[in-house]
């Protein structure tokens, strides 16, 4: 690759990256703004359930307010994802132009993993792992025994599976509410899913500016092998 071919390629996961940064970011807020309203849900389903009668139009407030959250929240789920999978692609060909050239998979399937049942469990970690890692070495040698795996990668991995089981049981729970109780249970859990979304994010959001942070050199490794 020419130099220009490489200043081009680390100039758009910048800009990939800039944009994931502020959808994680928007995420996080959002999260926020969803356990202050599922707080004030919670506090008016126990009023509900202590035999306190709603004020007129209290319950049809809070229902639309825990919808319209909803709706930006899976907005801002869908489009982080699809920039993150656009960012993650480019990184992750980044490392063929630098260093050894050498990855562990393709560009396209360091993104195809995320969508194959059972191994986007944990091959999307593997992948990240080894971008993380091989962006910080510059891609310039793959010592033996292979790349060690960065510990905040770990972490990031272990909160995305507890947070997906999270969601999943609060968004089931919703379904299946029929009584006061079940909607004060739904509501926790909706509360701990979002609590465990920030601190994803978060991890996520450190990730992805270490990784961006660690190709700006790239430009300077212009046809270094090891």
């Amino acid at each position: 690759p020419s130099s220009t071919d490489i200043v081009a390629a680390v100039a758009s996961e910048q800009t990939r990256a800039r944009i994931v940064l502020f959808l994680l970011a928007a995420g996080m807020v959002m999260a926020l703004v969803g356990i202050w309203s599922s707080i004030r849900q919670h506090q008016l389903l126990a009023l509900m359930g202590s035999g306190v009668q709603a004020a007129p139009g209290e319950a049809d407030a809070n229902d639309a307010r825990q919808a319209g959250i909803a709706v930006i929240q899976v907005a801002v789920l869908l489009a982080t994802v699809v920039m993150w999978c656009l960012w993650q692609y480019r990184a992750y060909a980044n490392l063929k132009l630098v260093g050894t050239r050498d990855t562990e998979y393709t560009p396209g399937w360091s993104v195809g993993y995320w969508f194959i049942p059972i191994m986007n469990l944990f091959r999307p970690y593997q992948i990240t792992a080894e971008l993380h890692r091989r962006s910080e070495l510059v891609n310039q040698r793959d010592p033996l025994g292979g790349l060690s795996r960065p510990t905040i990668v770990g972490v990031w991995w272990l909160f995305w599976i507890v947070a997906g089981f999270f969601s999943r049981m609060s968004a089931s729970m919703s379904r299946g509410s029929t009584t006061v109780d079940d909607f004060i249970r739904a509501t926790d859990y909706q509360i701990v899913d979002d609590v465990l979304g920030i601190v994803t994010a978060t991890l996520a959001f450190i990730i992805v500016r270490n990784i961006d942070r660690f190709q700006r050199p790239f430009t300077s490794a212009i046809g270094a092998h090891v």
